[in-house]
């Protein structure tokens, strides 16, 4: 019995170790209220009720996805017009925009307030246009955007195309981009490794390996140590 013992700990030790190393990571569900599929082509819906005041813009990382949030004051909802594009220009001037990143999600937004008469209580986006992203994956950059007849014109700097979603939310009301992963993904304010890739797992692919021909080595010894016993 004491020489299956120990074949048996060491053995269960190494099957741990090995599922360990070689499990693939988590898939990243992305789930949030009110998501549609995530895809590349153009999203839209019309706005509802009275026209909004815009009041702040937020980006961030999230879960399995980069977040911009536009929010706004008032009792209806803004509409949303969200596609890419490889040639972004700002509404009424035409002029061009250039945001770093492979390609630009167009983010126009209707029903819209101009921020120049707010309700009372009320207190209109302060600035800065143009915000920058930290800690995401796909977003660079984005412009918050700017008025003109009922519509504000943002747009999100994105490092590649990758499937994206649009909802809005209530209390108070906003309209939601989130770009999704596809592929392992690094935040950029983190450095991307070492570049040799090939290795999906919650642990590098030198140090499983190191893990794994320990734990076989260990294997070997116990076992030539178990068929020493035996014969004595």
């Amino acid at each position: 019995m004491r020489r299956y013992r120990r074949i048996l700990v060491p053995l269960s030790l190494a099957l741990a170790s090995i599922a360990l190393v070689c499990a693939p990571p988590a898939a990243a569900t992305g789930a949030s209220p009110g998501t549609t599929q995530a895809d590349t082509a153009a999203k839209s819906a019309e706005p509802s009720g009275d026209n909004v005041l815009f009041t702040g813009i937020r980006v961030a990382r999230q879960d399995g996805f980069d977040r911009v949030v536009w929010e706004f004051s008032g009792t209806g909802m803004p509409g949303y017009q969200v596609a890419y594009t490889d040639d972004p220009r700002r509404d009424g001037s035409g002029f061009p925009v250039d945001l770093p990143g492979g390609t630009t999600l167009a983010v126009g937004l209707s029903g819209v307030r101009i921020p120049t008469e707010p309700l009372p209580g009320e207190v209109p986006y302060p600035g800065p246009e143009q915000v920058a992203a930290a800690g995401t994956v796909h977003v660079t950059e984005v412009l918050a955007g700017a008025w003109f007849e009922a519509h504000q014109d943002g747009f999100v700097g994105v490092r590649r195309q990758e499937p994206f979603r649009v909802y809005t939310l209530e209390g108070p009301p906003r309209v939601v981009v989130e770009i999704v992963d596809t592929t392992p993904a690094v935040p950029t304010a983190v450095p991307a490794g070492d570049g040799s890739g090939g290795w999906d797992g919650p642990l590098g692919a030198p140090v499983g390996l190191v893990i794994v021909a320990s734990v076989l080595a260990a294997l070997v010894v116990v076992a030539g140590f178990t068929r020493r016993g035996s014969r004595s």
